[in-house]
């Protein structure tokens, strides 16, 4: 069966600044017949490619119940993400037990005393090449520096990398967003669209 990518738009509720919504993308499979039937509709309205106007649930169930399907998951997948990386950047989630220890053991710092930590770390105090370094600094400064390196590595990632991160080293996150309050749209794939107007 075809595959057809999906773009939807979902309102997770109000804020005090107004409506919060987020936008994410799926994909739908459905028979040639399936197609077929879609683009008859479409021209058989006059162009018309809205839903509800098509009266798609009643004139196809089947083809609706797909899209529907294809689209609340797309929603609650972007949904998910929203809340994780949300949480995340917001310090809503406890830092989980070992975490440093995971994140040098992924090779994404070091705690080692490298030339390049010594010369932050003297900068940073204002201290001279010949003066020794503290313990208790160091650790603290240990510690800046870990969760400054952490930020500047998640920050440089891409959505999908953002979401890999946080699964990986959070992953007793509390999942506690209910998809019940998501609303969404359900339309025709794009793709369908432009064949409606091209044959």
């Amino acid at each position: 069966m075809p595959s057809f990518s999906i773009d939807t738009e979902s309102l997770l509720g109000i804020s005090h600044s107004g409506e919060v919504t987020i936008e994410g993308t799926g994909t739908v499979e459905l028979t040639d017949g399936q197609v077929r039937n879609l683009i008859d509709l479409i021209r058989k309205n006059g162009g018309v490619t809205d839903v509800k106007k098509l009266q798609l649930k009643e004139q196809f169930p089947e083809i609706y119940e797909t899209l529907d399907e294809a689209y609340r998951d797309a929603a609650c997948e972007e949904a998910y993400r929203d809340w994780l990386t949300r949480g995340y950047e917001c310090d809503y989630f406890d830092e989980p037990k070992g975490f440093r220890e995971s994140i040098e053991a992924a090779g994404l710092f070091k705690s080692e005393p490298t030339a390049e930590l010594i010369e932050k770390y003297r900068e940073d105090y204002g201290l001279e090449e010949d003066e020794e370094i503290d313990p208790d600094e160091w650790e603290d400064f240990l510690d800046d520096a870990f969760y400054e390196c952490i930020d500047k590595y998640y920050d440089s990632l891409d959505e999908a990398g953002k979401v890999a991160f946080i699964e990986r080293f959070y992953p007793e996150a509390p999942y506690e967003w209910d998809p019940v309050h998501l609303e969404y749209n359900v339309g025709i794939p794009a793709a369908i669209i432009r064949m409606s107007k091209d044959e």
